[in-house]
């Protein structure tokens, strides 16, 4: 995230360049941000811990992040540097993505904001680098620093997973009632029709869902089978790094459903939502068995009836692989037509195959805030 507009005031040359964030600057740092997106100091602190005393994929040797400080003393600029598991070409590999790019408003046009992005894109750890979902002015950033943006069809396409079935008649108008429900509403005739479908989607399965609280150590070998895609290269998911992006602290416990589908005691799948907004909930990723969309359709469903309970209106979904895309009921989503959601990218060394690189919502600062 970045706010960008020009300097409120000349705040004269600025003497001290970027340096890496160190843990006696936590509270300055959480007061700064909290300034610029919101949020209180605990939140922030929170926000830390997660990002990397509890991230399975931090270590001493990687740096949190950069700031700069003012003539003064104050932090005025600051990307931070989260780590994440990756495979690269089918081997262990690390991604490390940016997330909170932030300038103070009286320090805005000097440049400050490219100077922690070099820090960022210089920085000598890292298989991949990546800025996903940025605003605008932190987008425009990445791409003036040498990112790339990806150019991938899931980006420009969205759908919507509704959750009601007259939020639904609503916007789909044009159906006729199906036999047997005439003299009905349309909306009723959906509901029925929905409910319907429902009931039988979930007879005609022997998997069972089940929301959970955390991932068990004896489903690691059935959790890392799961994907979403047959791609070289992706985010790795273990027991370890889904226990810490889904559950590792309040806030994302409080933000974050997640659903398994298991076949007798093994996993055969798993499907991770995130709230957006009040009333909406978006799919940060979905994995399968053989990455097969009959399970990830199941899941869906499981998921929109959550959706329901809890009275949100629908689910978001990217259809980031074919078999995400496979697996939208085409009964209950309708096409969404907004901006693509941003995706930068850049590789340390060498080049990579882009059409054997899985990616999707669950990368990057978008999965881990």
């Amino acid at each position: 995230m970045l706010i960008d507009c020009k300097a409120e005031r000349f705040a004269g040359p600025i003497k001290q360049s970027a340096v890496e964030l160190q843990d006696g600057a936590f509270d300055e740092l959480a007061r700064f941000l909290g300034s610029v997106f919101g949020g209180d100091t605990c939140r922030w602190r929170g926000s830390f811990e997660h990002w990397w005393t509890l991230n399975p994929a931090w270590n001493a040797s990687l740096p949190r992040g950069w700031l700069i400080r003012s003539n003064e003393g104050s932090i005025i600029a600051f990307t931070a540097n989260i780590p994440l598991s990756y495979v690269v070409d089918g081997e262990p590999g690390l991604c490390c993505a940016t997330g909170c790019t932030a300038v103070d408003p009286g320090f805005r046009g000097l440049g400050l904001a490219k100077t922690v992005g070099r820090e960022f894109l210089n920085q000598t750890h890292g298989d991949l680098l990546v800025g996903v979902d940025s605003t605008p002015p932190a987008f425009g950033l990445w791409r003036s620093l040498g990112m790339k943006a990806l150019d991938a069809r899931w980006q420009r396409k969205r759908m919507q997973i509704v959750a009601d079935g007259y939020l639904l008649a609503s916007r789909l108008s044009t159906s006729a009632p199906p036999a047997g429900f005439l003299g009905r509403s349309a909306g009723h005739c959906l509901r029925l029709l929905l409910d319907s479908a429902a009931a039988l989607s979930r007879r005609s399965t022997s998997l069972t869902i089940e929301l959970i609280d955390g991932f068990n150590a004896r489903d690691g070998g059935s959790v890392e089978a799961c994907r979403a895609s047959d791609a070289a290269t992706f985010a790795r998911r273990d027991v370890a790094t889904l226990n810490w992006l889904y559950f590792g602290t309040q806030y994302v416990r409080r933000t974050r459903t997640v659903l398994v589908a298991r076949s007798g005691a093994e996993i055969a799948g798993y499907l991770v939502i995130k709230r957006w907004g009040r009333h909406s909930y978006q799919l940060l990723e979905c994995r399968c068995r053989e990455a097969d969309p009959t399970i990830a359709r199941q899941l869906l469903w499981a998921a929109r009836d959550f959706a329901r309970k809890v009275r949100a209106e629908s689910i978001v979904v990217r259809p980031y692989t074919p078999m995400i895309e496979a697996a939208v009921p085409a009964l209950l989503s309708i096409p969404l037509e907004k901006p693509a959601m941003t995706y930068c990218y850049k590789f340390r060394a060498g080049k990579m195959n882009l059409r054997d690189w899985e990616t999707g919502p669950g990368d990057g600062d978008l999965s881990v805030n």
